[in-house]
């Protein structure tokens, strides 16, 4: 019997080293994508050259969540560049264009507070696009989306959501002044009664809903 459990602690061993290997070698190649992809988007930027080029001349084994998130949390380094106007209509309609692939779930870490981010996303009715922040937000962001669901792991600025559409929020830290323009149908979670307060204050009714991170619906 012990002969029997010291083969099979063995092969346990052995399992758990093949799936060490196997992280590593996709670390590598999500490494390598990301890497490419990021020179390519980055020289195009810096040349100013049309989005729509753009996204056609990237290279496209790359286009994948994952490596899309990796290249945003890369571009959060580049101060010259991830706050031009440019850079983010071009980081929307590369967002945008991978999930039309089939791709979901964007993870972005910010090294810095990214502004007017996330404009005009539209994801569908039954499969939301899927995007999760760690960092913080500045002014602006997330305008006039639809089907969209954001998780945003830090503080948002003023004006969040404007014009949003059947789209869901789940923001941890705090949030600036909130305008309520346009938005509907839409689902706020936060863990703080008075942060939902203040959310609710501006855009009651239009069938948007408060949720406490407890699960609790926060009654009008």
């Amino acid at each position: 019997m012990r002969r029997e459990s010291a083969r099979a602690f063995l092969g346990d061993l052995e399992q758990m080293d093949k799936e060490r290997q196997l992280r590593v070698e996709i670390d590598k190649e999500l490494e390598q994508s990301v890497d490419e992809l990021f020179s390519s988007l980055t020289a195009a930027i810096r040349n100013y050259k049309t989005s729509e080029r753009i996204i056609l001349n990237l290279p496209g084994k790359s286009m994948n969540a994952r490596v899309v998130g990796g290249v945003i949390s890369r571009l959060s380094l580049e101060d010259d560049i991830i706050n031009e106007n440019i850079s983010k209509n071009i980081i929307t309609e590369l967002m945008q264009y991978v999930y039309g692939l089939g791709h979901n779930n964007f993870q972005v870490l910010t090294a810095t507070t990214l502004e007017n981010f996330g404009h005009r996303l539209i994801g569908e009715p039954g499969r939301p696009l899927e995007l999760s922040i760690t960092g913080d937000l500045g002014n602006d962001c997330f305008y006039s989306v639809k089907y969209v669901a954001v998780t945003v792991r830090g503080n948002v600025g003023e004006s969040f959501g404007d014009g949003s559409k059947c789209s869901y929020f789940d923001i941890h830290g705090s949030i600036g002044a909130v305008d309520g323009w346009g938005i509907e149908g839409c689902t706020f979670r936060h863990k703080s009664q008075a942060v939902l307060d203040k959310i609710r204050k501006e855009t009651r009714g239009n069938n948007n809903k408060y949720i406490l991170k407890s699960g609790e619906e926060v009654s009008l």
